[in-house]
């Protein structure tokens, strides 16, 4: 009797959530969701997508994919709103009581949930405990107790002071069943915080999958030179000491610009977060001649950065696009990823920090790879193919968007996972 193969059963459908600071004007993070969303259309199985982010129309409007937002309090909805006019204490308890209910909710629908990059766990970004750390809290406790596998992937991670703030991350930290951090800064401050963290659990930044990516085409005449800058707040919240930063950062790359004008180079200014315009709109009148077109995506900063020979950028995603470009770059930057990351690409040496650095080292710095530049970007180049490879062959080994979530071979899977195996076994 000859026997009809049986029909296959249908793929189920895996609901994934993604969280991070998504749709607020910041290109790199979006360039991070970009990357993402670009590696999961060679995802095996259906997948159903949607976001917990700081901007949910932003997003839903650009990538057509369902958002909600993280937080009460930047929620535009009129019955929410209304939280902006209660009392500030009483205001702060309701909407941590709402995104504690937000959060869980949302988990529970999910599959999974994973964080994607964009400095949630990084307290150089400027974020109050109620705000990012609660939620991220709150979607630990949520993870845990629905049982729905929370991941976070490649996360920068800073050291943290603030109790409160330590104790929140913490919890998140501790309720996720894979730990990927972004580079070696991030595992000693995980490390640092009682997490033991070995440099072999890192996930690279996911921007340097971004589909914009592109080569570039180096002058041989006048040199061309592309300055990144930021709108420098280092964390402060006192207007006065916030405008002093800023203005002692536009000094400094002001003075530098006009330096390089002077040597008969070609100086574009450009940003990588919409916050930064007024930043280089200052910059470019104070020193007439010198270019400057906005961007507001990934995209247009790398059309921006195709056809220049040298970068000078403070944030740290245009560091990270320009060095993803083969581009010779000084780096002046605002914490220790910046340096991690320039030493990554064998370019150490040229990652200023500030606010200490002044107009004649950077120039100094400047001139030096200027000189090297082709060598340069030799080094930038192998090292960057390097960590692609790398970013690919750990994402391969992710199988939460076709399966069950693999236990990683790191410090952190094994200190991290042990409780989610024996729950699971």
């Amino acid at each position: 009797m000859r026997h009809e193969p049986a029909p296959s059963a249908a793929v189920p459908t895996r609901r994934i959530g993604l969280i991070g600071r998504f749709g607020s004007g910041n290109i790199g993070n979006d360039a991070t969701l970009e990357a993402l969303l670009g590696h999961l259309r060679t995802a095996r199985g259906p997948i159903a997508l949607d976001c917990l982010c700081t901007d949910p129309e932003a997003v839903s409007a650009r990538y057509g994919m369902p958002a909600t937002q993280m937080h009460a309090l930047s929620d535009s909805r009129p019955i929410l709103g209304r939280l902006r006019r209660l009392r500030t204490a009483a205001r702060i308890v309701a909407a941590g009581l709402g995104d504690a209910a937000r959060a869980a909710r949302w988990v529970r629908r999910h599959d999974a949930v994973a964080v994607v990059g964009t400095g949630c766990f990084e307290t150089t970004i400027l974020k109050r405990a109620w705000e990012g750390p609660w939620v991220l809290a709150c979607i630990g406790v949520a993870a845990r107790i629905f049982r729905v596998p929370l991941l976070l992937v490649a996360v920068g991670v800073s050291p943290v002071e603030d109790r409160t703030t330590r104790a929140l991350l913490l919890t998140a930290v501790r309720a996720a069943t894979w730990v990927a951090p972004r580079d070696a800064y991030s595992c000693a401050a995980l490390t640092t915080m009682g997490i033991p963290t070995s440099p072999e659990a890192v996930v690279p930044d996911l921007a340097y999958l971004s589909p914009v990516l592109r080569n570039v085409t180096h002058h041989t005449t006048r040199p061309v030179v592309a300055v990144g800058v930021i709108d420098w707040r280092d964390g402060e919240t006192d207007p006065v000491r916030v405008e002093r930063l800023r203005e002692r950062y536009t000094r400094t790359i002001s003075e530098f610009v006009a330096l390089l004008a002077r040597r008969g180079h070609c100086v574009q200014l450009y940003i990588g977060d919409t916050g930064d315009r007024a930043v280089a709109e200052e910059i470019a009148r104070r020193v007439p001649g010198t270019h400057y077109r906005a961007a507001t995506s990934a995209e247009e900063v790398v059309a921006q950065l195709a056809d220049v020979d040298v970068v000078v950028a403070s944030r740290y995603h245009n560091v990270l696009l320009a060095l993803a470009m083969g581009l010779p770059t000084v780096s002046v930057g605002y914490g220790g990823k910046h340096h991690d990351l320039m030493r990554a690409h064998g370019v150490g040496e040229y990652s200023l920090s500030l606010p200490e650095v002044t107009p004649e080292q950077l120039a100094e710095r400047f001139f030096a790879l200027e000189a090297e530049r082709l060598a340069a970007s030799r080094r930038i180049g192998a090292a960057t193919c390097a960590i692609r490879a790398r970013l690919v062959h750990e994402l391969a080994r992710l199988d939460v968007f076709t399966g069950p979530v693999a236990v990683p071979a790191t410090a952190v899977g094994a200190t991290l996972l042990g409780g989610v195996e024996r729950e699971s076994a």
